[in-house]
């Protein structure tokens, strides 16, 4: 139709559309999951205000809208450290010194992002680092143990794959 005020797409690939559609769903998730830990982790001021800092960021929206996988990372990188905070809250709660089961969760955070970007794989050395600093005797190697194993199930198929095809 040639009416300028037409609520048609403009033509192009519909998938493309459907892929910015959850591009912005992701962006919201994020800005939740924001609100959410900014709220646990300090107060809902300081997690409205993160909330807000993150809707209204321009190279945010410009990622969105370029539909390139970042609201998809972060919603990552938040649901890693909101498991992360639990962790923690959980290992303060714990009399028996065992470590808590959610480190497995970390762990396939940290591995998911890696598979975004291998850069961010570096969270799990970090990851594996604070379950030696938190938790002592042998709970320390189950700790650290639950971390690499959540990783290796979410990444480690990924991983032999690309060692099968490339040889290294």
């Amino acid at each position: 139709s040639s009416d300028v005020c037409s609520s048609d797409l403009p033509e192009g690939f519909r998938a493309d559309y459907l892929l910015l559609a959850l591009n912005v769903a992701l962006l919201w998730l994020a800005a939740a999951l924001t609100y959410g830990l900014g709220r646990r982790l300090f107060d809902a001021r300081a997690g409205l205000l993160a909330a807000l800092g993150l809707l209204v960021s321009m190279p945010l929206w410009r990622e969105t809208v370029a539909v390139n996988g970042a609201p998809l990372a972060m919603v990552i990188a938040l649901a890693t450290f909101w498991c992360w905070h639990r962790v923690e809250l959980r290992a303060d709660e714990n009399t028996g010194g065992r470590p808590p089961i959610l480190l497995l969760g970390l762990g396939a955070g940290c591995g998911l992002l890696f598979l975004t970007d291998y850069y961010a794989g570096v969270l799990l050395l970090v990851a594996i680092a604070y379950a030696a600093w938190r938790f002592s005797g042998a709970a320390r190697w189950i700790a650290m143990a639950l971390v690499i194993v959540g990783a290796c199930v979410v990444s480690g198929s990924w991983l032999a794959r690309n060692v099968r095809i490339a040889g290294h």
